[in-house]
């Protein structure tokens, strides 16, 4: 099942993400340091779309009930080592 999400920015570094699933809708907030974005070299991309891609990578191992209200993606990166790579790639930057 597809997911419809939602990014809303609001506080430096913070988004508010909404994701539906089907009949189950979560809410969730998105820390986005800049020196995550700067170390992926993440820069010149939208970070709407930085958070937008992150949360659909976590929804292909989770179900968005299982993510919690807030996901720090420096705390995604660290602990899963896939993650920056896939980013980059479901963002086009290689």
């Amino acid at each position: 099942m597809s997911a419809d999400i939602v990014v809303i920015p609001m506080e430096p570094e913070w988004y508010g993400v909404e994701v539906s699933e089907g009949h189950l809708r979560t809410a969730h907030r998105v820390r986005v340091s800049h020196a995550l974005l700067d170390d992926l070299l993440l820069n010149d991309v939208v970070t709407q779309d930085v958070v937008r891609e992150a949360v659909l990578y976590l929804l292909d191992r989770e179900t968005a009930a299982a993510m919690g209200d807030e996901i720090d993606l420096d705390d995604v990166e660290a602990d899963d080592h896939g993650f920056a790579s896939e980013l980059k790639a479901r963002l086009g930057v290689l």
